[in-house]
């Protein structure tokens, strides 16, 4: 795969943030949003198929543990200086583990490397 990466540097459990690219890693984010996002809280009407998950400047994001999805966010470039990020979600068998701060320190690393200063 072809997808940018921004492994952790400390040699903990390996895990790594990837930009979603491949069908595989769509299909992992979009059902973790859906479940965690909506499914759980009882939301109907999620759309896999959002324009926003592909317009330019914005970064979907996934946590793989071992190769495998556990987190997914998105990073979106509101303009040259600042950056969101949204939809940040993690498996419910992997929540309260510390797999979020590893997502967003994997959503640091992209920051940096977007050249934007601040997060919003």
């Amino acid at each position: 795969m072809n997808e940018p990466r921004f492994s952790n540097d400390e040699g903990e459990d390996a895990w790594i943030v990837v930009q979603v690219s491949a069908d595989e890693h769509w299909n992992a984010y979009h059902d973790i949003r859906r479940t965690v996002l909506f499914e759980v809280r009882g939301l109907t009407g999620y759309d896999a198929n959002h324009p926003d998950d592909r317009r330019d400047g914005y970064f979907p994001l996934l946590l793989l543990l071992k190769n495998t999805p556990v987190g997914a966010a998105r990073l979106d470039l509101m303009d040259d200086a600042a950056a969101c990020v949204r939809a940040v979600a993690s498996r419910a068998e992997c929540q309260g583990k510390g797999y979020g701060r590893m997502l967003m320190a994997g959503l640091e690393n992209s920051h940096q490397n977007t050249g934007s200063r601040d997060w919003l």
